[in-house]
């Protein structure tokens, strides 16, 4: 069963038009496990004036089926969110179940929208929204940033179905001071970093854990190391105060300040993730990354000497500008960085980015791709790659090997894991990253074979192969997910393969 994370954004928007005297309510319908046709009766059973779907690029047909359905019931529908901000014409365009398109930082435009409806003012005047004027669309000019997020009120977490969320989840900042080419966050936040108070920062923090009771929290700031200052005084306030926590954050391998990782890990943060991306030192440059090989060892280094429980490194593969020759850096990196979790995952194209616009240069897109059309794109890769998200897809490196590759790092990581098992981490990584594809389906068993073969025949040592077959024999009875059906099944397979005679 997946879990879900607490919708901040919804809830900053709920705590904002409460604040300012607006009745509202969220429905947070992938916790809840709600279907379309549930969604539509809890509407029509609400009657709402408006209805607002949050929208990203991965769920954007699911939030036009909301439109949809509220525009069904008789409600003005309004969309915001990252897909939604850079695409408002577009959508306004395709959709006639979508009324009004608030684009970025949503509290005040959304709050004036409304107000401009009842009030029947013209909404030409209201920055920050996109919107009908009969077949004309018209898309007002951005709305300036809030200058301190302290002037925002904390999320209405009591909108939200808090008991079906395995994790409480607290954002402290907003933007980041990167501009990779693969992420929108410089775009939707005007290339400003913002950050919540510490005091307000850890008043949050305290009013779940007391409101809601104690869970794991999940630190959502970009990169929550980049002001050291501010996050030393967030950690002092976690110990003083004995607030006893898990936590877990995102953070850059550069700056790294061994004190504050010290500090953090005492505060309770017990899993810490790095974007590293390639593990070539051109590619990192193409993608204004803005790192180096040598920082990303400094910054495991660092990690495993303060003895974080998780330590993560996550990897894109098909870049600008890649190659064969380069993804096999990014393997052999992340093998020697030999983190607690690692992530493979094809370069996929959003909007709002400058790799969409890379993609479009470069006709790489289809001639009459639409965000709003599907059928161009089918996920080929589990749980990683999703329907209707392109690729960046080369004739060097095209989609089906993008998402073969991805598969293959993730079962050459494993075995090179099981076979050269050195240390506790090795033993970790087998059973939090674990396989990373399915055993089952009969495109990656070559993968896994070719893999398997492959390491087993490097390790020279006897006792480190016996180990190996201890530690897989342990991977069946203990991981989770792994079915052990599929996994017998493909240990059959590979016995009767040594035994066909060859011709």
């Amino acid at each position: 069963m997946q879990k879900y994370e607490p919708p901040l954004g919804l809830a900053s928007l709920g705590a904002f038009l409460l604040e300012n005297g607006v009745e509202t309510k969220i429905m947070d319908a992938e916790a809840l496990g709600f279907p379309h046709d549930e969604i539509y009766e809890v509407l029509k059973q609400q009657a709402p004036d408006f209805v607002g779907v949050s929208m990203f690029t991965y769920n954007r047909f699911s939030a036009f089926k909301v439109a949809e359905a509220a525009k069904k019931m008789g409600a003005q529908v309004v969309v915001g969110g990252p897909h939604a901000t850079f695409t408002p014409a577009e959508i306004l365009t395709d959709i006639a179940d979508i009324d009004y398109v608030v684009m970025g930082e949503g509290e005040v435009s959304l709050l004036h929208l409304l107000r401009a409806v009842m009030d029947k003012t013209p909404l030409e005047e209201v920055d920050g929204i996109a919107f009908r004027n009969g077949d004309k669309i018209i898309v007002n000019k951005p709305r300036s940033l809030v200058p301190t997020l302290d002037e925002l009120p904390d999320p209405a977490w009591q909108l939200l179905p808090m008991d079906e969320y395995p994790f409480h989840a607290v954002m402290g900042a907003r933007g980041c001071p990167s501009c990779c080419i693969f992420c929108a966050s410089p775009f939707l936040w005007h290339r400003r970093l913002r950050f919540l108070s510490a005091d307000r920062f850890i008043n949050q923090i305290k009013h779940l854990l007391e409101t809601y009771g104690k869970k794991p929290v999940h630190f959502k700031d970009d990169t929550f190391t980049c002001n050291i200052k501010r996050a030393t005084r967030i950690c002092e306030r976690i110990i003083s105060e004995n607030f006893n926590i898990e936590w877990d954050c995102l953070a850059r391998v550069h700056p790294i300040d061994e004190e504050l990782f010290k500090l953090i890990k005492r505060s309770g943060c017990d899993k810490i993730r790095f974007g590293v991306e390639a593990g070539n030192e051109e590619i990192l440059k193409i993608i204004a990354k803005n790192i180096t090989k040598d920082k990303i060892r400094h910054a495991l280094n660092v990690s495993k000497k303060v003895n974080f429980k998780s330590i993560g490194t996550l990897f894109m593969v098909g870049h600008p500008g890649e190659t064969p020759k380069e993804l096999e850096e990014t393997l052999q990196l992340s093998i020697e960085l030999r983190a607690d979790h690692v992530s493979f995952a094809p370069a996929m194209i959003f909007p709002g980015t400058t790799l969409y616009e890379i993609a479009k240069k470069n006709h790489i897109l289809p001639e009459d791709f639409s965000w709003n059309k599907t059928g161009y794109y089918k996920a080929g890769f589990e749980n990683i790659t999703v329907d209707d998200i392109p690729l960046f897809s080369t004739e060097i490196l095209p989609a089906k090997f993008l998402e073969k590759t991805a598969k293959r790092f993730y079962v050459q990581s494993f075995f090179t894991r099981v076979f050269d098992c050195s240390s506790v981490r090795d033993f970790r990584y087998l059973f939090e990253t674990g396989l990373g594809v399915s055993f089952s389906k009969e495109e990656n068993k070559e993968i896994i074979l070719e893999a398997f073969k492959s390491n087993l025949k490097k390790q020279r040592s006897f006792h480190k192969k016996l180990l190996g077959f201890v530690l897989l024999f342990m991977y069946l009875l203990k991981a989770p997910n792994v079915q052990k059906g599929h996994l017998f099944s493909f240990i059959k397979n590979l016995v009767s393969r040594r035994k066909q005679p060859s011709a």
